[in-house]
């Protein structure tokens, strides 16, 4: 059930049972439904406040933004084109005449995947991991909200504000610009 989906994934966000489990429980719950119900999900989709500003800004000043995410394309892929994230790493659903067939590719399905990824995009682009910037919310964004020099949690579940010392609770995403010293006259809107 729907309900079932929803406590398993606020389970792994704390870090109580692993990623790959809430994955399947979800992928599995999608089985031989229609593949529309994406559609059906974009237009539902709340983009965090800020998080159009955030992007459109730190593209300008040319940093290298990717979204990183164990949630499934072709949902992350939409919100990465709409907010103009250079790339984004997410699972991908499979699907067979037009239906989810229960099964995906598991790109972003275990506790290091974020972190492995983050640390090859590092390696291929000779970035130091002092440079990276990580904003993160739930237990499998820990291990790269700690390798990066500057992590960020983001109304967080208790994992992280136990283990994150930088925080956002109260304010919006362009708090990560101030963190960064970028003026509010340098927002691009």
């Amino acid at each position: 059930t729907n309900a079932n989906v929803d406590e398993n994934t606020k389970l792994s966000m704390e870090g109580k049972i692993d990623i790959r489990t809430t994955l399947d429980v979800r992928v599995n719950y999608l089985k031989n439904k229609p593949k529309e119900l994406i559609n059906e999900v974009i237009k539902k989709i709340k983009f965090n406040p800020g998080s159009d500003i955030l992007i459109k800004t730190l593209n300008k000043k040319n940093y290298l933004t990717i979204l990183i995410t164990a949630g499934f394309a072709p949902v992350s892929t939409y919100v990465s084109e709409r907010l103009g994230f250079k790339n984004v790493v997410s699972n991908e659903f499979e699907f067979a005449n037009n239906k989810f067939t229960g099964k995906y590719v598991p790109v972003i399905a275990t506790k290091n995947a974020k972190l492995d990824y983050l640390k090859e995009i590092c390696t291929k682009k000779t970035i130091n991991q002092k440079k990276v910037i990580a904003i993160g919310d739930g237990a499998n964004d820990l291990e790269v909200l700690n390798y990066s020099g500057l992590g960020i949690g983001y109304n967080a579940y208790q994992i992280i504000k136990d283990n994150i010392k930088n925080q956002i609770f109260y304010t919006d995403l362009k708090s990560v610009l101030f963190f960064l010293g970028i003026n509010e006259i340098e927002f691009s809107k």
